[in-house]
């Protein structure tokens, strides 16, 4: 006997046996299956391989190119600053899409971990092994990525006041001359 829970009215109920099948809901009606915990850890790590593949191939490429972009972007004039802050925004951006390349060994090794600790405690739980340093480098560059765009926001505020000043300034000048 094996108590488990229905997944779709979340019901305890419990079912004659363990093996994989088949089984009806005595509440609900339902069928469900239950499968094998080995298959379920499989798919569960093939899926998260598969999902750190795809990252890797989407955001490594688009990460380079934001990043060298922001770093060309950066040194370039900006009307009177010496500097281009929307090019602090594009880098910082970059190097959060690079995240998944630095982490590449340290998320494999997880999974791998992972499906360790389910096989040896036979359990179909969602044990996930989290990367503190993961955590704080997603953290700094989401910081870093607001600041920026802080930054940004208030060079554009400025530049909007110097240019509505010299407007005032020539408009009331131009206005107090007789031009005849």
């Amino acid at each position: 006997m094996v108590e488990t829970n229905c997944p779709h009215c979340t019901e305890a109920i419990v079912l004659p046996s363990s093996e994989p099948g088949s089984y009806e809901c005595p509440y609900c009606d339902k069928m469900f299956k239950i499968g094998n915990i080995q298959t379920i850890q499989n798919n569960s790590v093939a899926n998260r391989e598969n999902l750190q593949k795809i990252k890797l191939t989407l955001f490594t490429p688009l990460g380079i190119f934001f990043t060298i972009y922001g770093i060309i972007l950066f040194f370039e004039e900006f009307f009177f600053f010496d500097y281009n802050p929307f090019g602090l925004i594009f880098f910082f951006c970059g190097l959060y899409l690079l995240i998944p390349l630095l982490f590449v060994k340290q998320d494999r090794e997880a999974i791998e971990f992972e499906n360790q600790a389910k096989t040896l405690l036979q359990t179909s739980a969602n044990i996930r092994v989290t990367n503190p340093e993961k955590s704080i480098v997603k953290g700094l560059l989401g910081t870093s990525i607001v600041v920026s765009i802080v930054v940004s926001i208030i060079a554009i505020a400025l530049i909007i006041v110097v240019f509505v000043m010299i407007y005032a300034f020539l408009v009331g000048s131009l206005s107090s001359i007789s031009w005849f």
